[in-house]
């Protein structure tokens, strides 16, 4: 898989570069693009990312956001069909979500 050259880097190294926090707009920006990359990968593709956190979420020099790394990614059928409805797989705990962590 391939993605474009994201000239601003991660969003995680831009905000704990800069000095000032982010604006409300901002914020709201970057969540609704995660969110509609997640529900592309959800119901088009049928897949699952596993690892959103701000290291994953890169920014392109328009201002863009684009979702990365998705060596944990998965087929929904893949993962959940073969746990029953547990969690087996290794996420970054600190992005966890406090259930399954």
């Amino acid at each position: 898989m391939f993605t474009e050259f994201c000239e601003g880097g991660s969003l995680d190294k831009l905000m704990f570069d800069s000095d000032e926090a982010m604006s409300v707009n901002q914020i709201h920006f970057v969540i609704n693009q995660v969110l509609s990359a997640l529900v592309y990968l959800h119901e088009k593709l049928k897949f699952v990312h596993h690892d959103v956190r701000a290291a994953n979420i890169l920014v392109t020099s328009e201002g863009n956001i684009k979702l990365s790394n998705f060596s944990l990614a998965a087929k929904k059928s893949d993962r959940f069909a073969s746990n029953k409805g547990t969690y087996s797989f290794k996420e970054s705990p600190n992005w966890m979500p406090p259930e399954i962590a």
